[in-house]
């Protein structure tokens, strides 16, 4: 069998660079199930049921400001603060 330099097996590199970045996706998953578990349960600790309806359509189903106005119809006033929208304290309120 002839031999020509710069032949290689592009497909078997390519299965390889797949195979990892599905190990990596995989395991950025995994990162993501455990913060949304934590976060779930810090929105579960939130009284006002607007509240933590608007927190849970933020950061648990990640819907930017405007669409969850038009869902709610409002965001309380405690939802827009600057301290609670920058703080990354996972305490209830």
């Amino acid at each position: 069998m002839p031999h020509a330099s710069g032949v290689n097996d592009k497909v078997g590199v390519l299965g390889a660079e797949i195979a990892d970045m599905e190990t990596q996706r995989d395991a950025l998953k995994e990162q993501i199930a455990r913060s949304e578990e934590t976060i779930a349960v810090w929105i579960a600790g939130i009284e006002d049921n607007t509240t933590r309806l608007v927190f849970r359509l933020r950061f648990i189903r990640g819907m930017p400001w405007k669409v969850e106005v038009c869902l709610v119809g409002e965001i309380p006033r405690m939802a827009s603060s600057p301290y609670v929208i920058a703080s990354s304290e996972l305490a209830p309120p």
